[in-house]
C-alpha cells in the first residue's frame, strides 16, 4: 500500500510540474548526428587526410527568458541578443514532449533547484497562461579522428548545434603540438607524422617531405635539410651536412668550413693559458687521476665541450672533452712543431685519460 502511495505522489508531483512549464526549442536546430556530420567535416574539405566521426553526443541545455527579454542559462549566465539570435531563440516551437533530461526525476529536480535560485535574482518571463518557458538548445560535443597507418590524431569539438549547421561556428581545427599551429589542412609527412600541410617542406638532400620542425638549414649550403642527416659543428654549434664539413689540422675535429683559417679551427687559433685551479680542470682531475701530472694547460670553450691542451710526460696533447659527461671525444698529439698534429685512435689513447 505504501509503495502505491509513493508512486501516486510521484506522479502527482510530475503532473503538477508539467502544468507549470512549457518546453520549447529552436525551430531549425539539428536533432541527430546525421544532421550535423556534414557541417563538422566542412572545414576539412581541403585536407589531404580524411576525417571521420569517432564519437558524438547531443545534449539539450535549458535556457530561460527574463522579463527583460534576455535569455539566460540556469547558472545565470546571460546571452547577448546577437548570440541568442544565432542560437535560433527568436524562432521557437513547442516540443511535443519534454526532453529526457526533464523526464528523469534526478535531473529535473536539479533543474528546478537552479530555477528557484535564479528566480531570486531576476523576474522570469512566462506564457499568457502563467506557465514558465524553458527553451532547450542542443549542444553537441565529441571528436573527429584523422589517421594513417602510422599515426592517429583526435580533434575534439564542443559547440551549439544551430550555430554549427548555420555555419556561424565551425568545428575547431586540429592543434598540432609539433608545429604549434591550428589547422584544418591535415597531411602526413613521409615519416607518418600528422600535422599542418603548410608546415611541411621537402628535404633538398633526400627528397622527403617532412615537418619543418624536423629540419634545419645546412649552414654550409644554405639548404633546408632533414635534421637527422646533419652533423652539428662542435665549434660553431651550427648544423651542416657532414660531406660539406672540413677537418681541423690540429685538434682533428670535423667542423664547419667557415670556422677554419689556414686549416686550423677557430678554437685551436684561440687557445688561452689557464691555471690549474680552473673549474673544468678541477672536474677533470677528479675524473682522470693521471691528468694531474700535466702542466702548461691551455683551453678554449665550445658549445658542448672544452678543447684542452696539456703537456705531460714530455708530450703535448690536445683533447676535446664533453662538458656534461666528461667523455673524451677526440685526441690529437703534437709530433713536433714542424710535423704538426696527428689524430690518436681511441685504442691508443694515453693512460692518463683512463677514468677512475
Amino acid at each position: 500500500m505504501s509503495r502505491l502511495n509513493e508512486n501516486s505522489d510521484s506522479e502527482t508531483r510530475l503532473s503538477a510540474t508539467e502544468t507549470g512549464f512549457r518546453h520549447l526549442a529552436p525551430r531549425h536546430q539539428p536533432q541527430s548526428v546525421h544532421e550535423i556530420s556534414d557541417s563538422l567535416y566542412a572545414p576539412f574539405r581541403d585536407s589531404e587526410l580524411s576525417v571521420h566521426l569517432s564519437g558524438c553526443n547531443i545534449d539539450p541545455i535549458p535556457f530561460v527568458k527574463a522579463e527583460s527579454g534576455e535569455y539566460r542559462l540556469l547558472n545565470g549566465e546571460t546571452m547577448s541578443p546577437e548570440f541568442a539570435e544565432s542560437l535560433g531563440l527568436d524562432q521557437l516551437d513547442e516540443l511535443p514532449e519534454p526532453p529526457v533530461e526533464w523526464q528523469a526525476e534526478e535531473t529535473r529536480e536539479k533543474i528546478l533547484e537552479q530555477l528557484d535560485a535564479l528566480k531570486l535574482e531576476i523576474a522570469l518571463a512566462s506564457a499568457a497562461d502563467g506557465q514558465q518557458w524553458i527553451v532547450w538548445c542542443n549542444h553537441v560535443h565529441g571528436r573527429l579522428t584523422a589517421e594513417t597507418e602510422e599515426a592517429m590524431v583526435d580533434i575534439p569539438f564542443s559547440l551549439w548545434g544551430v550555430r554549427l549547421v548555420s555555419g556561424t561556428e565551425l568545428c575547431p581545427p586540429y592543434h598540432c603540438p609539433f608545429a604549434d599551429v591550428d589547422t584544418w589542412n591535415l597531411a602526413a609527412d613521409d615519416e607518418g607524422t600528422i600535422s599542418d600541410a603548410n608546415s611541411m617542406e621537402i628535404c633538398s638532400e633526400t627528397g622527403k617531405r617532412l615537418l619543418r620542425q624536423k629540419m634545419e638549414t645546412c649552414h654550409a649550403s644554405g639548404k633546408l635539410v632533414d635534421r637527422s642527416i646533419l652533423m652539428q659543428c662542435p665549434v660553431s654549434g651550427r648544423f651542416l651536412l657532414s660531406q660539406l664539413a672540413g677537418q681541423c689540422v690540429e685538434c682533428h675535429q670535423t667542423v664547419e668550413p667557415s670556422t677554419l683559417g689556414r686549416g686550423r679551427c677557430d678554437r685551436c687559433r684561440n687557445l688561452q693559458k689557464v691555471n690549474r685551479d680552473h673549474g673544468f680542470l678541477q672536474e677533470l682531475f677528479g675524473h682522470f687521476d693521471g691528468l694531474q701530472r700535466a702542466r702548461k694547460f691551455k683551453m678554449a670553450e665550445q658549445p658542448d665541450s672544452w678543447l684542452v691542451q696539456a703537456a705531460i710526460d714530455g708530450q703535448t696533447w690536445r683533447m676535446v672533452i664533453g662538458k656534461q659527461t666528461l667523455s673524451v671525444l677526440t685526441v690529437a698529439r703534437l709530433n713536433g712543431w714542424l710535423r704538426g698534429w696527428s689524430r690518436v685512435d681511441e685504442g691508443d689513447w694515453p693512460d692518463f685519460l683512463k677514468s677512475r
